[in-house]
């Protein structure tokens, strides 16, 4: 590009009037004088080039000439050597041998000067030599990482960062702290193909902590690739025993299977699942997985307190009482605010002792019966409703003929899941049957429950738009609620609007069963197992990015708290398979430790004799396996990062100019400032010579 300037202050549109007018004043000066010979020609001109000699002295003119010169830039080029690397495609060629290929063939790498890296679990460099050599080994993909580094490391010394991947990178990348990084624009080539015959162990999803009783659930997500959905068989193992077989069902994205199993004993158990192998599957090493569950026997706390000593009442304390993984304490209501103890463990009650958090907090459930609220004090409801907001403890209100009597604008109002109108206690004697409310998300006390035995009385009561979600219904009118329960970001707080289950009780053998049902799932649903153990108040929620790791991989740990916690310091650790344990040190709730083996390793916390677990398998592959296809989202979303392109390797061949491009170079001639002692005499004699011409021929 060729470009002209000056570097005079003088306007542009004056100088070239100037220039104008002097031109056309030496054309008019020398239009009616006559001179003999080559004079007539040579004289104007030698007169009008010392004029721009002048004129250039004045303007300091500015000549620029840029060209694009082609240079031998860096070129670094990033090989993936990690194991998924290693699958070969329908010809039987690897994707590493691909890379090689690809390097090879491509003729515009002659023009610059390639800088060879491997990309496994570490950036290494290598020479050109070393390529043939490469082996698909290293455990664990980490190529936006490598990229990171490689970028940091050469900064703007290469024209582009040239990346071979599959892009099976298991680690969530920082797209936005890698865009910042990078000062050279990154490409990137798909290796292998996005579709061949595989299947996947994707997730394993599993109810863990749960308690001593119930049901085990542990949800088999399987990715499918060249096969129809479903139909493959899976199996369900403990210490190789197969315990449950069942068959893939499609659900959309994935395929699907679930196994139930019996929590029979507490302790943490170790569950296998297995993909059966499926005909030219191209892969087997993803078809099996770990589970781990954390099965508790529990001692729930239970404060009951009730108007009186009436039919539901007595029924219900006695169930509380036969259910060994409950400590209940019975208090009923002699006048006033006075209460009587009347059963289960000894209590000391301190004076107005339910206005007291430190005393409710040592329960994990209040139930509060027939009770008329009117007699309770601001500071009493203030404190059932901190219970619960605050300390994660679960509140029941049982119907009868003082069902929420008094609870309008009281502290305790906002929390319950009930649009207060005044007439709910209000007792109809209408025979009915409890069923459950059809819900939009997981309710463990609705699970399998179906219709329950018919019942005589209940208390009407509407449930709010938003805060509130029904649990039982009249028959299955989703208009006639029964049960419901708040939306409370912690703690739970329920109503039953009937006093009449007591007859389930005495009605039969089934009926006595589907009552001790009734009551046993509905307290572990007000304190499921979370609650009991105080995860996110006494325990951490243990936080990791995943549950597979390669070997050599740093295992990074992270602590989530409740608003009020934690209470207390809790050990946290990491145990091996030998049951060895090394306790984790945390900085700013993180921590990470780096599994010596291949394995299965726990990572815990302890505290006042309850403790929480999360599992990780440790492996030579890591979660290299888990979707091994060719990731084309996962690349382009890298090269989008980078400002550079995305082509498969099919395709990839238009990379050649983009990669090989010149450096520009301007050439810049200018009328400089030192010039001038040449120039002024050269005008000088110019103008001179012309009029020593002009007086020789007597023009004056």
């Amino acid at each position: 590009m060729l470009k002209l300037g000056w570097q005079s202050l003088v306007p542009g549109w004056w100088l070239i009037l100037m220039l104008a007018g002097v031109s056309a004043l030496i054309f008019y000066a020398y239009r009616p004088v006559h001179f003999s010979g080559r004079l007539r020609r040579w004289l104007p001109v030698l007169h009008a080039l010392a004029v721009v000699l002048l004129v250039l002295l004045l303007v300091q003119p500015e000549l620029a000439l840029g060209l694009r010169r082609r240079t031998k830039n860096r070129l670094h080029i990033l090989v993936d050597t990690s194991l998924s690397m290693g699958i070969k495609d329908r010809r039987g060629v690897s994707r590493l041998d691909r890379a090689r290929e690809f390097l090879k063939a491509r003729h515009y790498f002659r023009s610059m000067r390639p800088v060879f890296h491997t990309a496994g679990q570490e950036l290494t460099e290598v020479s050109r030599e070393a390529l043939a050599g490469l082996k698909p080994e290293a455990g664990a993909s980490r190529i936006a990482a490598a990229v990171r580094d490689l970028a940091e490391r050469v900064g703007r010394d290469g024209a582009a960062i040239l990346v071979l991947t599959d892009g099976a990178d298991p680690t969530p990348p920082d797209w936005e702290g890698l865009k910042k990084n990078l000062r050279t624009p990154v490409y990137a080539v798909g290796i292998g193909e996005s579709e061949f015959k595989d299947l996947s162990l994707a997730e394993l999803v599993v109810n863990s902590p749960v308690y001593q009783g119930q049901t085990v659930h542990i949800g088999a997500y399987v990715r499918q690739s060249g096969y129809p959905p479903g139909l493959a068989r899976i199996r369900l193992k403990q210490a190789d025993r197969v315990l449950q077989e069942s068959t893939l069902r499609d659900s959309g994205l994935f395929s699907y299977a679930e196994f139930q199993v019996p929590a029979a004993a507490a302790g943490v158990f170790e569950y296998q699942v297995e993909v059966a192998r499926q005909p030219n599957e191209a892969l087997t090493d993803n078809n099996t997985g770990l589970a781990v569950v954390q099965v508790v026997a529990p001692r729930i706390k239970i404060l009951y307190l009730d108007g009186g000593l009436r039919w539901e009442y007595k029924f219900l304390k006695r169930y509380l009482e036969s259910d060994a993984q409950l400590e209940p304490y019975f208090l009923v209501r002699v006048g006033g605010s006075l209460f009587q103890q009347t059963g289960g463990g000894k209590l000391s009650l301190p004076a107005d002792f339910l206005s007291r958090r430190d005393f409710l907090k040592g329960f994990n459930l209040v139930i509060l019966g027939d009770l008329d609220f009117t007699a309770f004090t601001g500071r009493q409801l203030a404190a059932l409703r901190d219970f619960v907001l605050e300390d994660g403890g679960g509140l029941a209100l049982l119907g009868g003929d003082n069902f929420l009597r008094g609870l309008a604008g009281t502290p305790l109002e906002a929390l319950l899941p009930v649009a207060l109108a005044g007439g709910e206690s209000r007792v109809l004697t209408e025979a009915f049957s409890p069923a459950a409310a059809a819900v939009s998300q997981p309710v463990t006390f609705l699970e399998g429950l179906g219709r329950l035995p018919r019942l005589e009385r209940r208390n009407p009561f509407r449930v709010p738009a938003r805060g509130g979600l029904v649990l039982l219904t009249r028959d299955g009118d989703p208009g006639q609620p029964v049960a419901a329960v708040n939306l409370a970001p912690q703690g739970r707080c329920l109503v039953v609007g009937t006093d009449d289950t007591w007859r389930w009780y005495f009605s039969g053998a089934s009926e006595r069963q589907r009552y001790e049902e009734f009551w046993g799932r509905l307290i572990r649903y007000l304190c499921g197992p979370e609650e009991y153990l105080g995860i996110g108040r006494r325990l951490p929620d243990l936080l990791l990015d995943r549950r597979e790791y390669g070997l050599g991989e740093p295992v990074a740990v992270r602590l989530a708290w409740r608003p009020g916690g934690p209470e207390g310091s809790p050990e946290v650790f990491w145990q091996d398979q030998s049951g060895r344990r090394e306790r984790l040190v945390f900085k700013s709730e993180a921590a990470s430790f780096t599994p010596p083996a291949e394995g299965l390793y726990l990572v815990g916390a302890t505290a006042a004799g309850r403790s929480v677990f999360k599992w990780v398998t440790v492996s030579r592959s890591g979660s290299e396996w888990s979707e091994p296809g060719r990731n084309d989202a996962w690349l382009e979303r890298l090269a989008e990062t980078g400002g550079g392109r995305y082509l498969r390797l099919e395709s990839a061949g238009g990379f050649g100019p983009e990669l090989a491009r010149g450096e520009p170079v301007t050439y810049n001639v200018s009328l400089a400032r030192p010039a001038r002692r040449f120039l002024l005499p050269a005008v000088f004699l110019m103008l001179n010579l012309c009029w020593f011409l002009r007086r020789r021929q007597g023009v004056i």
